[in-house]
């Protein structure tokens, strides 16, 4: 399993269902090797490691809807922002990167996991854009050597 998380890793696809089906916990769960599971809401939440600079870089996904990132209460935190055509960015002083992306379901092909039970829908894309998809700028990110 060590050599196949090297080259493959679960994406949003799985990583919801994985941790879930696993521990009875979702997301904001610390899960290290040799530990025991640490689900905690409020420990792993954004607002408090963005106030109290536990990151070294916000990286914010919103493809559904223009959601904005959250502020960062000392604004010096850099942000990429990953995100509907028409998100609101309010002036930072810390660098910002914002790549607007592809709605899933609208825009191109896709999968949406379903919180009310574990069943993953596959949704097909209604309409044509040129924007990319979140997944294909990871791929491009992943390709150029950016993150390994």
């Amino acid at each position: 399993m060590k050599g196949i998380n090297r080259t493959v890793r679960a994406g949003a696809l799985t990583v919801n269902q994985a941790i879930t089906w696993l521990s009875g916990f979702p997301l904001r769960t610390r899960v290290a090797y040799g530990l025991p599971l640490d689900h905690d809401m409020h420990h792993y939440g954004t607002h408090r490691l963005l106030h109290q600079k536990q990151v070294d870089v916000l990286l914010w996904v919103s493809s559904f809807a223009p959601e904005p990132p959250p502020a960062s209460h000392d604004d010096d935190v850099p942000a990429i922002v990953l995100g509907h055509a028409q998100t609101p960015l309010d002036p930072r002083s810390a660098p910002t990167v914002f790549i607007p992306v592809a709605t899933p379901g609208l825009d191109h092909a896709s999968h949406l996991f379903r919180i009310d039970t574990s069943v993953v829908a596959p949704l097909h894309a209604a309409r044509e854009t040129t924007l990319p998809s979140v997944a294909s700028i990871v791929n491009e990110l992943i390709q150029r050597g950016r993150w390994s």
